[in-house]
Parts: structure tokens; sequence; C-alpha cells
């Protein structure tokens, strides 16, 4: 999944975070498809998920700054992801890296990123646009 200046969501900070989740989830694909061993995937995810949870706090904090309207919203659907990201952590450590969570991982967690990225926080980048437009 490579970052495409399209994806971008005007905000220099939240842009860098979003190409930092990018290249997280590029290595964790590329770490499963080496066939890598679970200590390895454990560190990648333990890294991946820290980061995400970084990364809300700041979105959000970005959001509260300029009275987004979305921010409840997008509150919820990074718990979700939080949330469906311990699931899929937990299920790793308890039953080892099975083919469905290699494929879980690879699917799910990609196909998330990238639809966050080019969907809810695109609307938030627009809103910060149009306010600096109104106000300049």
């Amino acid at each position: 999944m490579k970052w495409k200046n399209s994806y971008s969501v005007t905000i220099p900070l939240i842009d860098a975070q979003h190409k930092q989740l990018f290249r997280m989830s590029d290595q964790l694909d590329a770490d499963l498809k080496e066939g890598l061993r679970a200590k390895e995937i454990e560190k990648t995810l333990i890294q991946m998920g820290e980061y995400a949870t970084k990364h809300f706090q700041i979105e959000e904090k970005c959001m509260e700054d300029v009275n987004y309207p979305g921010l409840q919203q997008q509150k919820e659907i990074h718990k979700q992801f939080r949330e469906s990201f311990q699931a899929m952590y937990e299920d790793f450590q308890k039953n080892g890296l099975s083919q469905e969570i290699v494929d879980s991982l690879r699917r799910d967690l990609t196909n998330w990123i990238r639809d966050h990225v080019l969907g809810i926080d695109q609307q938030f980048g627009e809103f910060c646009k149009n306010r600096k437009e109104s106000q300049g």
C-alpha cells in the first residue's frame, strides 16, 4: 500500500503519521510474506498498535482544536479499530501465526488503514481546508 499525494489531508503532521502507518502496514505485509517468525511479527504488531494509538490521540486533539463536527464519529471509529486490533493481537498470542491470522492481518489491517485515510480523514482535511479559506 504505497502513499500517494492524493491521500493527503493537507495537515503536515497528520500526513506524516499516515505515511508512517502505511510504511508499517507495508512492513508487516512484507514480514508475513517472508514467513518471519512469530516473534518478529509480534514486535511489528506491538509497534503498529502503539503508533496507531499515538496517532489517534494527536489526530483527535487536532480535531478538537478546530471544533471539528465529526470528532465524536472519529473517536468511535478509532475505538473500534483499537478493539479490533487488540482482538487480532490476542488471537495471535493465543493461537500463534495461523494462516487465518496472517490473512486477517494482511487484509483487514491494510484495508482499514487505507479506507480510514481515504475516507473519513479526507473529510477532516476538507473541513480544515474550507476553514482556512473562509478565514483567510
